[in-house]
């Protein structure tokens, strides 16, 4: 799912900040299908991972939620729901 590579990706700039070298990869496990996926950071990728961040740090500074993006069909099946009850 995108949504697991991005917060990988979030993981290891986190690393990354912290003086620690994740290689520049980190790896995803999938639970249903027992396979080990490897996750490489790309430099265009870092760049958007800035941005998305910035877009975190500002809605938590000015405490606004994002609007919900689509239909609220495809909430049922995401994985964050329960996060953002707030919208229904």
């Amino acid at each position: 799912h995108p949504s697991h590579r991005w917060q990988l990706q979030c993981y290891m700039a986190l690393l990354s900040g912290n003086g620690y070298t994740a290689g520049g990869a980190g790896f995803l496990y999938g639970t249903v299908n027992k396979k080990l996926i490897m996750v490489k950071m790309e430099n265009h990728e870092n760049e958007y991972l800035k941005h998305i961040l910035a877009s975190i740090r500002s809605s938590i500074l000015r405490e606004h939620l994002p609007e919900a993006k689509g239909g609220r069909d495809r909430c049922i099946n995401c994985e964050y729901v329960r996060y953002c009850n707030d919208i229904f």
